[in-house]
């Protein structure tokens, strides 16, 4: 008997690109394996395009007929291309998204990651937004880094390298427990 998964819409977190380039092609590759609504800005559909995946909505300063039936172009009402592709997200009721870009604003992903789970992949790293109670398998050696200013923080598997760098202790579960009521940013290597 063969295993089938059925996948509903919007289940699988959107992918949000504004740098196809800044994680190696293996790592797109797991990104876009069960084929999510993608959102680029114009230089990364062009380049998606060309390695033959669909993408969903191009957001561009510039005015494009799509060329594809499924390829919605929406202009941009403002230069910040995250922030536009991210209330697009909400309002077609995605609850996550992964983001490829090298540089955002911290505080205004914040913003968005109290409504919605909010991955960031840069520079070959992976943050995310976690509240208190957040936990995670991980072999021993793995290093993560944590934001400064985290209130009350105490961890459990971890052992702390320098400021706010911390390396998994052995093979298993991490733990971090913190006061803070607004998301904290968790840093990891890919």
């Amino acid at each position: 008997m063969s295993s089938h998964h059925i996948v509903r819409e919007n289940q699988e977190p959107a992918l949000l690109i504004q740098n196809v380039h800044c994680i190696d092609s293996e790592s797109l590759g797991q990104l876009l394996e069960w084929s999510p609504t993608i959102v680029a800005n114009e230089d990364s559909y062009e380049i998606l395009q060309a390695q033959g995946f669909k993408v969903d909505y191009v957001l561009s300063n510039n005015q494009h007929p799509a060329f594809q039936e499924h390829l919605q172009w929406e202009m941009l009402a403002t230069e910040d291309f995250i922030a536009e592709g991210i209330s697009l997200l909400l309002k077609k009721n995605h609850l996550a998204v992964n983001i490829l870009a090298n540089d955002l604003n911290i505080e205004k992903l914040r913003y968005f990651a109290e409504q919605m789970t909010i991955v960031w992949f840069h520079q070959n790293l992976r943050s995310t937004f976690i509240h208190s109670g957040f936990e995670k398998w991980k072999p021993k050696g793995e290093r993560l880094f944590l934001e400064q200013n985290i209130d009350n923080l105490s961890v459990s598997g971890l052992i702390a390298d320098d400021n706010n760098s911390y390396s998994t202790e052995s093979d298993g579960f991490y733990k971090l427990n913190f006061t803070n009521l607004k998301p904290v940013l968790l840093t990891e290597t890919l």
